[in-house]
């Protein structure tokens, strides 16, 4: 074709290719869904994008990987949330950081591994207690046990 070509059809249209089919494009490349759209892929897909990559979803979101996930980000990286976020992992985990990590709650921080646990609270409250040992204070400082108290000054 020399120009331009357009194709108008009434109702739907099935292309079917028995092997491998290609597209280039030499310019913009632009899709329009009035509805639905499913892509279904029997083996892997990949993309390449030479600039930006932009996505806006209307609603919700639900991705669900069956192996390793991985992403790596040359620059800065944000994340914002507008509620509540919960990240679960089922066996070990780490927060490497190359400088300084601030950690910063509104109401209160709580670090727990089984009996043992620290929280601090926004009124300045911070308490340590485990299994032998239970220290609060800000200004007065109260200490409890079931047991002895050993003090060294």
């Amino acid at each position: 074709m020399g120009a331009s070509q357009t194709n108008t059809i009434g109702a739907s249209r099935s292309v079917t290719v028995g092997t491998a089919q290609s597209h280039q494009i030499g310019a913009d490349d632009s899709w329009t869904v009035a509805a639905n759209q499913s892509v279904d892929v029997g083996a892997n897909q990949s993309f390449k994008i030479g600039g930006a990559h932009a996505s806006e979803i209307g609603k919700g979101r639900n991705a669900k990987i069956a192996e390793d996930d991985a992403t790596d980000v040359g620059g800065s990286r944000a994340l914002k949330i507008a509620k509540g976020s919960l990240v679960q992992v089922g066996e070990d985990g780490a927060i490497k950081v190359g400088k300084t990590l601030i950690i910063e709650a509104g109401d209160a921080i709580t670090i727990t591994c089984g009996s043992a646990a620290i929280a601090m609270k926004k009124d300045g409250t911070i308490n340590i207690s485990g299994k032998d040992i239970s220290v609060s204070g800000s200004g007065k400082i109260n200490v409890k046990a079931s047991s002895d108290i050993t003090m060294k000054g």
